[in-house]
């Protein structure tokens, strides 16, 4: 370990050198030509069993970093985690780091109003790195929250989910990947449902996790029931596989520009207020009561404190949804649906 203990050690050192130079500032990929940042990643590309120790000693260091070379090193933890190593290593360290790099960039935008940007770096040298580096923060996020969802579970309740987001929406003009990171507040990960069909008297424990919106989950779960031959136990004849629909939920194929892609509904589902007195979703039903394409599986209610969905053969016709509501953001982020037959009694009565 002496060689990686030395690289690891050189590379500390030179990005804990103070920046004074604004021209040493840069969103040039040409900042990482660094001799210690090539000398380290090419020992770690070669050699990835050792990038968890790599990753645990650069990210011990990065608050003792001007927050220039913490952007820089947090990219660097960024393509270790891409080369294998833990995700949760760096990342409440790279979220710190991202959390002060939106609010510098978001106090340089609001500079902007009165000075040029070499005057805000004169004013305050720390929101010009800020603005200057986030980029190369908010990859490195993404990176890990795509890789892990107990970390997205993290993001939205430890980081001042509301006050990011709202600072976040108004830079998205100006740092279009934040648009990214916005999304991670709106995937559903690690929810259970119990999906009951009352006419059939059977029920399912659904799993999800990485689903962008009921869409998705409607696509995933159809194919779910699909590739386990379910169609004749929920007499159902006529699903029709859309097959490119299905890669692009899974992330297995990205769409083409101005291509068109739709799936289709083979059954309807509605949450509890559709189901009337002899626990039967009947032909005429409150419309209120269905479950929206657009909205999220993780908002879907409870029911003694469990999601409850029910479903039964589709009522509404043509109902069809573009494959753009859920085209993938980032190819790390690998969206789930499971499902196993439930031992539980749902239906009393006919």
């Amino acid at each position: 370990m002496a060689e990686i203990d030395e690289l690891i050690k050189l590379l500390i050192e030179k990005m804990k050198q103070p920046i004074t130079n604004i021209n040493d500032v840069s969103r040039d990929k040409s900042v990482f030509q660094k001799q210690e940042i090539m000398n380290l990643v090419g020992y770690c590309n070669k050699n990835r069993e050792i990038i968890d120790v790599v990753l645990n000693q650069i990210s011990s260091e990065l608050n003792n970093m001007p927050t220039f070379n913490c952007c820089l090193c947090s990219f660097i933890c960024g393509t270790l985690v891409e080369w294998g190593g833990r995700p949760s290593i760096a990342f409440e360290k790279v979220m710190k780091i991202l959390s002060a790099c939106i609010h510098n960039a978001y106090s340089y935008y609001m500079l902007l109003n009165e000075k040029p940007p070499e005057d805000i770096a004169k004013y305050n040298f720390d929101i010009y790195q800020g603005w200057m580096g986030i980029d190369f923060v908010i990859l490195p996020s993404m990176t890990m929250l795509c890789r892990d969802s107990s970390l997205r579970h993290l993001l939205r309740k430890k980081e001042g989910e509301m006050e990011i987001k709202v600072q976040a929406e108004v830079l998205m003009d100006r740092v279009p990947n934040l648009y990214y990171i916005s999304r991670m507040f709106t995937l559903s990960d690690d929810v259970n449902i119990i999906l009951i069909h009352p006419r059939l008297k059977v029920g399912f424990e659904v799993y999800l996790s990485g689903v962008q919106n009921n869409f998705h989950f409607f696509t995933l779960l159809q194919n779910e029931f699909n590739e386990k031959n379910l169609w004749g136990r929920l007499d159902i004849s006529n699903y029709n596989n859309h097959s490119h629909a299905i890669r692009i939920a899974k992330n297995q194929q990205v769409m083409v520009a101005n291509e068109s892609i739709t799936d289709e509904a083979v059954f309807d589902l509605f949450i509890w207020t559709a189901i009337n007195d002899r626990g039967m979703i009947p032909s005429e039903f409150p419309l209120n009561s269905w479950v929206p394409g657009e909205l999220l599986p993780r908002d879907i209610p409870e029911i003694g404190g469990t999601k409850v969905v029910f479903f039964e053969t589709k009522r509404m016709a043509g109902r069809e949804w573009d494959v753009n509501f859920f085209q993938s953001f980032h190819e790390a982020l690998l969206p789930e649906v499971s499902s196993e037959y439930s031992k539980r009694t749902f239906v009393r009565g006919n």
